[in-house]
């Protein structure tokens, strides 16, 4: 199994898929990230802990900003990192909450609702992973039993551990671009503490898959069943006409289905589900894709590609509009991961798109899988070590100028692929002739 970090799951080109108002004067606020560590649990064999790092949050004459320059400011006063910990003996789980609390004491203080808060966390390789989105002050009026975590705070972020890790985090706090400074008088203060919370349990489950689960039966896994297809047919090398099996009732699969990742309990449908769609995203601006009928009818993502597809001839390639500015995206549930998030699979711009036209299609392309074919590594997504095939640059460019440029980048993370080649057996044991000469 190899890791890989793609924005989007994809077949094909069918995806797969986390106002400025600025006057002359400015606000000043401060934060202070010396927060007590009020947030070790000790169990028995399980320890958790959260430790400060030495750097702290404290900005002044801070100007309101957009999302896109606050959650990458990297100067020293402008973020704050932390590390939690567990040291876990046997089969144990911890749910755990990064959460913040107001807890500013001055009378010069500027409202929570003008302050939003932006956490990662940090790879090894240097590289930072969305926690959330960037929001705006907001405490919570419940507590969260699963976690310990008290009322009357921002939840940050939820998840849990079942092994010894060790995770490091980073927080930027910023004021919103919506915010006018004029007229406050200056000298504006707010201050946080980050809180860790953690309880041995039941693992968290989000609420997400909470929904799933409450309006889904879960049904039974049966043996064998990746045999069929969800109507209980087989492929038959042996049937001239359609080479497939007559349905078998007993393997008719339909329905959520559970099945145990890396991460824990994944649910993930299978069949004529209709009760998976949810809308995610829209278009900015009127989006065109690029089409040819000198050879299948193919649909690309810029004039280059259909070009490269068509031996260098761009005059076989034809501009037709894929979306209207704010069309929204609507896509289908496949999986909720064990970790709690979605994979998720393009659907067109309305919940029921049936492809009869390209502005009524489920996909944003149709292009060939790769332009090359006379070897087997072209049948990857990736192939020598890195090289992207045709199709993925093809999704990388849609997802580049759509959901690439907009805060729904920061609720898309990193996918695992298979790319385990042990089970490859010769195409004519699935009755094709293999490769042309």
């Amino acid at each position: 199994m190899e890791r890989r970090k793609e924005k989007i799951i994809v077949s094909g080109l069918i995806l797969l898929l986390i106002v400025a108002v600025v006057g002359v004067s400015y606000a000043a606020f401060s934060y202070t990230g010396t927060g007590q560590t009020v947030n070790s649990i000790t169990t028995g064999a399980i320890t958790m802990t959260y430790t400060e790092s030495d750097n702290v949050i404290n900005m002044s004459g801070a100007l309101p900003t957009t999302d896109k320059t606050g959650t990458v400011r990297l100067t020293e006063g402008e973020y704050f990192d932390f590390t939690i910990s567990s040291n876990i003996t046997g089969n144990v789980n911890i749910n755990y909450e990064i959460s913040a609390k107001d807890i500013t004491t001055s009378d010069r203080k500027i409202d929570g609702s003008n302050i939003k808060l932006y956490l990662t966390k940090l790879n090894s390789d240097g590289t930072e992973e969305a926690l959330m989105l960037p929001e705006t002050y907001s405490e919570e009026t419940n507590a969260n039993n699963y976690t310990g975590r008290s009322a009357g705070e921002m939840s940050l972020y939820t998840s849990s551990m079942n092994s010894s890790e060790t995770n490091n985090y980073r927080l930027r706090m910023y004021v919103t671009e919506e915010y006018n400074p004029q007229g406050d008088g200056g000298g504006l203060q707010f201050s946080v503490q980050i809180n860790v919370y953690g309880k041995d349990g039941d693992k968290y489950v989000p609420e997400t898959t909470k929904t799933i689960l409450a309006n889904n039966e879960l049904q039974e896994t049966k043996e064998n069943m990746f045999n069929y297809t969800s109507d209980g047919t087989q492929y038959d090398p042996n049937d001239e006409e359609d080479n497939m099996t007559e349905p078998n009732p007993d393997y008719i699969t339909n329905g959520l289905y559970a099945s145990e990742d890396e991460d824990g309990i994944s649910y993930y449908f299978r069949g004529n589900v209709t009760n998976n769609n949810v809308q995610f995203g829209e278009y900015k601006s009127d989006y065109y894709v690029y089409h040819t009928t000198s050879t299948y009818g193919e649909y690309f993502q810029s004039l280059e590609s259909c070009a490269e597809s068509n031996d260098g001839h761009s005059e076989a390639c034809e501009r037709i509009k894929l979306a209207d500015a704010g069309d929204k995206m609507y896509w289908k549930i496949i999986r909720a991961n064990g970790d709690g998030s979605l994979r998720l699979i393009y659907n067109g711009t309305s919940p029921t798109a049936t492809g009869s036209s390209i502005d009524d299609a489920n996909f944003v392309g149709d292009t060939p899988y790769n332009l090359e074919y006379n070897d087997p590594k072209y049948t990857g997504y990736t192939y020598d070590n890195g090289t992207d095939s045709f199709v993925k640059r093809e999704v990388d460019t849609w997802y580049a100028n759509t959901l690439g440029n907009t805060t729904y980048d920061d609720m898309v993370i990193g996918g695992r692929f298979c790319s385990d080649s042990s089970g490859y057996k010769p195409a004519e044991e699935y009755g094709f002739s293999g490769l042309a000469e």
